[in-house]
């Protein structure tokens, strides 16, 4: 089942983001019974990777190809890796944020939809885990090669 989220260089397909999220979303439903939450919780859990169109916007050529835009990230077209929105210091500000000033149901839907991205990403994804870290990224020039797992030897598991 697992393998079948995954893309080409282990990266989790987009479906797989939505049909998680779909499925968080509905436990957050069935606890909260906020409509307006489970629609938040959706919309985040898949949004977040605008950032990845932004990177491209940078890096690549104009267009509005999104499946263009993907099988260049796919096929590790790019030279940096900013991705933004792809930050655990902002998902722990908005998690304490949302405890300090007692925000509403629909932040929490928020945090809920961008937190489970996030963990999908950290198990799934090829990149360094501590790579989540926008300071990491930026200590690091945003390079490619600094959010990339290392390839294994062939041969070795």
């Amino acid at each position: 089942m697992i393998i079948c989220l995954l893309e080409k260089g282990g990266y989790i397909k987009p479906g797989a983001h939505i049909i998680c999220s779909i499925a968080i979303s509905s436990i957050f439903y069935a606890f909260c019974h906020s409509v307006a939450g489970f629609f938040v919780s959706l919309a985040s859990g898949v949004l977040i990777d605008i950032d990845h169109l932004f990177d491209y916007y940078l890096q690549g050529k104009p267009t509005f190809n999104i499946l263009r835009i993907y099988k260049w990230f796919i096929n590790k077209q790019f030279r940096i890796v900013i991705i933004v929105f792809h930050s655990l210091e902002m998902l722990l500000l908005l998690w304490l944020a949302i405890s300090y000033f007692k925000m509403g149901i629909v932040w929490v839907a928020f945090a809920i939809g961008l937190t489970q991205h996030m963990l999908l990403d950290m198990l799934f994804n090829p990149a360094r885990t501590y790579a989540l870290f926008f300071l990491y990224r930026l200590v690091n020039g945003f390079k490619r090669e600094a959010v990339e797992r290392p390839v294994a030897l062939k041969g070795l598991r």
